[in-house]
């Protein structure tokens, strides 16, 4: 019988990982849970506007309250799954209780599928957030306490867990536990197929990514030649980001349907995950015709944060936020590919509304 005393060690070092992993209060990781460092100095491109050289800079000394603030867009209510599971009911295999960690981006695709689990992290404590399938029977793991009387009550047979967590856990020690999958690739599709081997389910793997693949072609006729987009995330603390590549899920789903970013990875080459911190006085970089904001209102902060930046003059002086092209959206509201999809409904739905 493993002991008591070795699951508290293996709880507290999940949770130490889920407490800066994925898209919840902290900038310091990717949106689907990849792990990075802390790094609060803003970067610095290769080549770049003489706005560029300026060190990091947090005030906000040129402010005008009288400007009023972009509005976030209000679209549709979203479909509660993805055209493919419509009419199919979830099917609980006969994998035995199983444990997900990799929060609601790996939890979502695990639903697709037709599997629920016994319980999953969450990105943020106490309940699951994206997810339109019903997660009431799932036990969401806290991600910013050690609970060892929760975890060790699961009673896992399985464990499935992504390899960028897996690199800061023993695995041995999991396995003592219960049977633990890893899923290897960092590809997000090859991910997928292969969450659809372990849960014995290929062909509804194979399903999800067609039906991506469908949304996709269907709706860049949606989408004007050369669209330039700026994609930020104003973190709690105004810590400024700007997304330039995947391979978290928004900025990869914008670029699957022919967007361009900018600023980009020739902007800003050589970042780490796709995303790069700049200051205040970099804020021009974001001068695409479009201004997507990848923002969380649950996360405490980051409202504020938000609320502050748009004060500034930089901000108030960029092309989109003149001529009112400013699209916020949900940056935890998207996990996993039915969320993918989503997301592609809602920012064309966006560009409808201008």
């Amino acid at each position: 019988m493993f002991k008591k005393s070795t699951k508290f060690f293996i709880i507290f070092l999940v949770s130490s990982l889920f407490a800066v992993s994925c898209g919840g209060s902290q900038p310091d990781s990717n949106e689907e849970g990849i792990y990075e460092p802390p790094s609060n100095a803003p970067q610095k491109p290769e080549s770049s506007s003489s706005l560029n050289q300026s060190g990091p800079d947090n005030t906000n000394s040129q402010q005008d309250p009288s400007i009023a603030n972009p509005q976030p867009l209000e679209v549709e209510q979203a479909p509660t799954s993805s055209n493919l599971s419509q009419g199919q009911p979830d099917e609980t295999l006969s994998l035995g209780r199983i444990v997900v960690l990799g929060e609601e981006f790996l939890l979502a695709d695990v639903l697709a599928m037709g599997v629920t689990p016994t319980a999953a992290t969450a990105t943020l404590d106490g309940h699951f957030t994206g997810i339109v399938r019903d997660t009431s029977m799932i036990q969401p793991l806290p991600s910013t306490e050690a609970n060892y009387e929760l975890l060790a009550s699961l009673d896992p047979d399985l464990i499935i867990i992504t390899q960028n967590l897996a690199n800061y856990i023993n695995i041995d020690l999991l396995t003592e536990i219960a049977s633990t999958e890893v899923l290897t690739s960092d590809d997000w599709r090859q991910q997928v197929i292969e969450l659809g081997q372990v849960l014995d389910t290929p062909q509804r793997a194979e399903d999800l990514l067609t039906e991506y693949d469908s949304v996709i072609a269907e709706s860049k006729i949606d989408i004007t030649e050369g669209m330039e987009v700026s994609l930020a995330t104003i973190y709690s603390g105004i810590t400024i980001a700007a997304w330039v590549s995947g391979p978290s899920n928004i900025p990869q789903t914008l670029l699957d349907l022919g967007v361009t970013l900018y600023p980009n990875e020739t902007t800003y080459p050589n970042v780490r995950y796709g995303r790069t911190y700049l200051s205040i006085e970099q804020l021009s970089d974001f001068s695409s015709p479009i201004i997507v904001l990848s923002q969380s209102t649950a996360v405490e902060g980051e409202d504020q944060s938000l609320i502050d930046i748009e004060k500034n003059l930089l901000w108030k002086n960029l092309p989109a936020v003149k001529s009112g092209k400013v699209l916020t959206i949900d940056r935890l509201g998207y996990p996993g590919v039915e969320g993918r999809i989503r997301l592609i409904k809602d920012f064309l739905a966006g560009l409808k509304e201008w």
